[in-house]
């Protein structure tokens, strides 16, 4: 089987890289750019592996009570390590809501001129207030006083934002972070829910580790065993590269070469469909950790101040979502 991870979102394993496709709608002054928002393909909880309880947390925040409306908007802040899967959580629950997805990312708004930045949200939240759906702020705790007036200015607009009038139609919205330690309290106060992402449990970790049939049965539980933490895209990351390091070894010991033109024998590429990772996983879970000893601790959070349990270190280098 080859390598290449099925590319129907209800069968993807939970990574972070996901496609952006636009679904056009909205408000017709908006920008183009802006109409846009990065919307989002769906999927179903039944597609993701593991998180059996965060699944049940967000079906009691969000899809119980829309269930039933009129029901207040739910803002829910889902937070944990990075590669958990935060992402495709939200896109889940648009799916079990049958709504469309938009996603605000914080570079599309913290790296514009200073002011259309603002401008960028504003007209987000104009647009989700007409057509409604889930809107996920992801990163939000880059919103802060602590990141300049630029950062703190995001914050407030937010705040005033979900002030307003929600969409007619079910409806919520999602943030996302990493270190909720450092969110702006008052962002928090205005949380409906907020919702802890850890790493996958054995099942979780064992259903993505067999989606990729690079691994014999015994070296499956012994990947399950050896990454307990880790988060979807940690797995996903460390089979790639497992799986490049052992087509690279195939290489380097076998009479078929590439083609002068640089296309690909059609033996060479049976023998790499049928390639089994074995010592490579090893080889690779050591850089990673080793790579994570790199990167900075989260600070510790302060329950008294922020009210949100400290995210759990997935002790792998992070990867973006």
């Amino acid at each position: 089987m080859n390598f290449t991870p099925p590319l129907s979102p209800s069968a993807s394993p939970i990574h972070e890289e996901i496609d952006s496709e636009s679904q056009g709608g909205g408000d017709e002054s908006v920008e183009p750019e802006n109409a846009a928002q990065l919307q989002r393909e769906v999927q179903k909880f039944s597609s993701l592996s593991g998180l059996r309880d965060v699944k049940l947390a967000l079906f009691v925040a969000v899809l119980l009570p829309l269930s039933s409306p009129p029901a207040n908007l739910p803002i829910v802040l889902l937070h944990g390590p990075p590669g958990t899967g935060k992402s495709s959580l939200c896109r889940c629950v648009a799916g079990e809501l049958g709504a469309s997805l938009t996603y605000l990312e914080s570079q599309e708004i913290l790296t514009k001129y200073l002011g259309a930045g603002l401008a960028y949200l504003k007209n987000a939240f104009a647009s989700f207030r007409l057509t409604g759906g889930v809107l996920v702020i992801e990163e939000c705790d880059v919103y802060t006083e602590r990141r300049g007036r630029e950062g703190g200015g995001v914050a407030e607009m937010i705040m005033t934002e979900m002030e307003g009038p929600p969409p007619s139609s079910p409806s919520a919205v999602m943030f996302t972070s990493n270190y909720p330690h450092v969110i702006t309290p008052a962002i928090l106060r205005r949380l409906t829910a907020s919702i802890h992402v850890p790493g996958l449990d054995d099942v979780g970790r064992r259903g993505i580790v067999s989606l990729y049939n690079v691994v014999s049965p015994a070296m499956m539980e012994e990947i399950v065993e050896k990454t307990d933490g880790w988060g979807g895209a940690d797995i996903h990351t460390l089979l790639k590269r497992a799986h490049e390091l052992a087509v690279s070894s195939l290489l380097s010991c076998t009479d078929i070469g590439v083609n002068d033109d640089w296309t690909v024998p059609l033996q060479l590429k049976e023998q790499v469909k049928g390639i089994q990772v074995g010592v490579e996983v090893w080889v690779v879970m050591r850089d990673m950790l080793g790579e994570a000893l790199l990167q900075p601790s989260p600070a510790p959070s302060s329950p008294s101040s922020v009210g949100v349990p400290t995210a759990i270190s997935s002790g792998l280098s992070p990867i973006q979502e």
